[in-house]
């Protein structure tokens, strides 16, 4: 399933019109009619409800307006919160429609005192809106959640950013959501997602394109891909044939993430892992892991790994088929220091985890397309040089602009998580809240790194990764409930998610 950024949503506009010659007259009143069928398919008994249509004042309102007369027998009232001369050339003709067939248009530019209304079409902003909803329609929005009333919002639901799924502070709480041509990226992310009800795709006469529209192409992960990735190993299969992982992790106070991310890519089916860690914590380290190798690296009782291990591990890159750097690293000169001279040495995939993103700054073209970056938006926004609040509310645009210059593999722990490489980009569908846990991080990089070294690309591994690391939070949920699972919670529960794929492709 595709979806579609606001920027791709006007260029389809434009190509449609340019260069097939369909009319945005056409496109907003197939939309009209569109959102028409939805009432009458969702509320059969149309005649006892009293419709009232709130209008702003773009191509919105005009959808608005031409959903008004493809209703006119059930006499919907429209709001217009806007002077007409404020309207496009094409709302404008509908508006004009509407007054001809004796609709009742009335300019309102604030709410009634009355509550007279039992179905309501929100026409107010579409995908236009990027920060804070002002008046008129803030106090429209709130009018509108405030009522028990059925709402329909057409293509998104007004005050809730397309792109991203930002809310403001007022943004329409939608029963469905009928929008237009393709799925908008914001009404899949979070909190977003919650404001849209139901969400009704209509085809209004868009074509076929025979290229892509510019940025990302969006798309929904699938579950079949799982089932493609997940059949059993061959049954000659050994431990060096199943991958080979390097976790190069943990300091001291934080030996758990590294024995979190190696456990995790056992769990995920890599046939050996090794992990170097500080000297000091390999007690700590080999009496919970007793399946890993441990690669003791010369600390002097620090509790970090240094320059001084660079020989110590390049040694072990060698051997490995995938390596994991970053999880409780540490974040000491000396422990960046390493990571740099690591990560410009290595020709093998490599996940760069956590505390490894920091020593990044502006080298982001000196890794390799093999590279896997993995961050939460505070770590995103440290690498692109803007605040985790500007990341937050304009994260497509920023992904796009970031994925210029970057030839790997990006995992945005947005919710849902985005997987983009090569201008493709990948909304997850499984997954919970539990997983805001400490330590969930490390075991989504030890899935990711364990996939690769199996032989999926980076991209495929990416993504089954994010989706078992998600499937094993909903398994948990009936168990565990959100608050009390934890990392080494789905650690565990990630066999059984796998074991139900490779049984369904016997």
């Amino acid at each position: 399933m595709q979806f579609i950024t606001s920027c791709q949503s006007r260029e389809l506009d434009k190509i449609a019109t340019s260069k097939f010659g369909i009319s945005g007259k056409t496109l907003m009143g197939n939309a009209g009619d569109q959102v028409a069928n939805t009432v009458l398919k969702f509320y059969p008994d149309t005649e006892k409800y009293k419709i009232l249509i709130v209008c702003g004042k773009g191509n919105n309102s005009g959808d608005g307006f031409a959903a008004a007369l493809s209703l006119k027998k059930f006499n919907p009232k429209i709001y217009m919160m806007y002077s007409p001369d404020t309207f496009s050339v094409d709302a404008n003709h509908y508006y004009l429609e509407c007054i001809e067939n004796n609709i009742h248009v009335q300019f309102q530019e604030f709410p009634p005192q009355s509550y007279q209304y039992n179905l309501v079409i929100d026409a107010m902003l579409g995908i236009g809106i990027k920060g804070k909803v002002r008046a008129p329609i803030a106090e429209w929005i709130a009018w509108i959640n405030n009522q028990k009333l059925e709402v329909i919002s057409i293509d998104v639901p007004s005050g809730l950013n397309a792109d991203t799924g930002y809310l403001d502070d007022n943004t329409v709480k939608a029963n469905i959501t009928v929008t237009m041509g393709y799925e908008k990226t914001g009404l899949y992310f979070h909190p977003g997602k919650d404001q849209c009800g139901e969400i009704i795709t209509a085809d209004i006469g868009f074509p076929t394109l025979d290229k892509p529209l510019s940025g990302i192409c969006w798309n929904l992960y699938e579950e079949k891909y799982a089932k493609r990735f997940l059949a059993p190993p061959p049954k000659d299969s050994y431990k060096h044939r199943q991958g080979k992982v390097l976790v190069i992790a943990g300091s001291r106070g934080m030996t758990g993430a590294a024995i979190l991310t190696g456990l995790s890519a056992l769990k995920c089916g890599a046939g050996l892992v090794k992990c170097c860690i500080p000297e000091s914590l390999n007690p700590i380290f080999e009496s919970a892991f007793l399946e890993g190798i441990s690669v003791i690296c010369t600390d002097n009782d620090s509790g970090i790994l240094g320059p001084k291990n660079f020989k110590e591990i390049v040694k072990e890159v060698e051997w490995c088929d995938s390596i994991i750097i970053g999880p409780g690293l540490g974040v000491s000169s000396d422990t960046q220091e390493l990571v740099v001279r690591i990560l410009e040495s290595c020709s093998k995939p490599v996940v760069v985890d956590a505390d490894a993103l920091l020593s990044l700054g502006n080298n982001i073209n000196s890794l390799s397309d093999r590279s896997i970056l993995t961050p939460h938006l505070g770590e995103f926004g440290k690498l692109v040089n803007r605040s985790k609040v500007e990341v937050k509310d304009n994260f497509i645009s920023i992904i796009e602009e970031f994925m210029v210059k970057y030839d790997g593999t990006l995992v945005l722990k947005t919710a849902p998580v985005s997987v983009i490489h090569n201008g493709q980009g990948s909304l997850n569908i499984s997954g919970n809240q539990g997983l805001a846990s400490a330590g969930t991080g490390d075991v989504l990089a030890g899935c990711i790194g364990s996939l690769v070294s199996q032989g999926l690309s980076t991209f495929d591994a990416s993504k089954l990764g994010v989706f078992i690391h998600g499937m094993a939070a909903d398994s948990l949920l009936a168990q565990t409930g959100y608050r009390g699972m934890t990392a080494k919670d789905i650690v565990n529960e990630i066999p059984k998610v796998i074991r139900e794929y490779e049984i369904d492709s016997l």
